[in-house]
């Protein structure tokens, strides 16, 4: 009998990467390919958990916005959309459903994990980051203006950056962090990430170490937060692996390690939700990131139920 409800929450986004726009395809193919997938859970398969979805559309972009702005390109329309997803994710919650977000670049997270926020407090709420990049940077920072490498900037009110949906909100700090993965730094982001005190486990750790979840969990007790947020961008995972991304970074993580990682830290704690992103289908090989990238969605559920059955 299915008693734990899911529900997905599709945002084609594209805008804070820029120039990728087949990223916002990803969300809609991962959804469907999960969707119709033939695990089943306890009897039951994925579908009967997933009991509801919201696509969320992007706003038509200026093109003048862009071409004016090298801090922070289309800032207003991914600014003004932010809100919307915080309010989504809000009313899932207060549904009682565990969200699943299918995202398209990692602008989004700024709204997605403001409303865990508003829900949990940031006091009660970690964050469990698995990407390539760190994501730290903000408009006084950045190299490009692309704000998917800005996101967990503004969550923290870095130099006072914030966008509408989580102006009002108290900021992340390193103790509401756990940094997986990251192995491609912007100049300001390790000294940041030291100053920060963020825990940062490597590839090679996800990939040598036994007692990684173990690390993870008790750093998140140890702090006081009861609630998890797990964040999984598809260029975490080698890509010889996974080749369906927007900036392939060599030397990343095994998708088996990461997923007993994960599998193993969502059945020691209560995971709140779940986000992935950046995927590009145009740009994957025999299918190998849609279908790596839909057995982490389908593995984390499963251990989410496990744990509460």
């Amino acid at each position: 009998m299915v008693d734990k409800k899911f529900g997905a929450i599709l945002i084609p986004d594209w805008l804070g990467n820029v120039d990728e726009m087949g990223v916002a395809l990803g969300p809609k193919v991962l959804y469907n390919t999960v969707i119709k997938s033939k695990k089943l859970i306890f009897g039951e398969p994925i579908a009967a958990y997933i009991t509801d979805c919201v696509e969320i559309p992007f706003l038509e972009p200026k093109r003048v916005d862009y071409l004016s702005s090298t801090r922070a390109k289309y800032f207003s329309e991914i600014d003004t959309i932010q809100l919307r997803i915080c309010d989504e994710i809000k009313a899932m919650i207060n549904c009682r459903k565990i969200p699943i977000i299918f995202l398209g670049d990692d602008s989004s997270l700024v709204g997605t994990i403001s409303g865990f926020i508003s829900v949990y407090g940031s006091q009660n709420l970690g964050v469990l980051y698995c990407d390539a990049h760190a994501d730290l940077n903000t408009p006084d920072t950045t190299r490009t203006g692309k704000v998917y490498g800005m996101p967990l900037g503004f969550l923290m009110h870095l130099q006072g950056h914030t966008m509408k949906c989580n102006e009002v909100l108290q900021p992340l700090t390193g103790r509401n962090i756990y940094m997986l993965g990251q192995r491609a730094f912007d100049p300001i982001e390790l000294p940041l990430i030291l100053d920060l005190e963020i825990p940062h486990a490597s590839s090679d750790e996800i990939n040598s170490s036994n007692y990684l979840a173990d690390d993870i969990v008790d750093y998140f007790k140890y702090n006081g937060i009861e609630n998890l947020f797990l964040h999984v961008d598809a260029d975490v995972i080698d890509p010889a692996e996974n080749p369906g991304v927007v900036i392939p970074e060599n030397y990343g993580a095994n998708l088996s390690n990461l997923l007993r990682i994960l599998w193993d830290v969502a059945l020691m704690t209560n995971v709140a939700g779940l986000s992935i992103s950046e995927f590009v289908p145009r740009l994957d090989v025999d299918c190998k990131t849609r279908n790596n990238m839909a057995m982490i969605v389908e593995s984390v559920i499963e251990s989410i139920v496990s744990r509460r059955v």
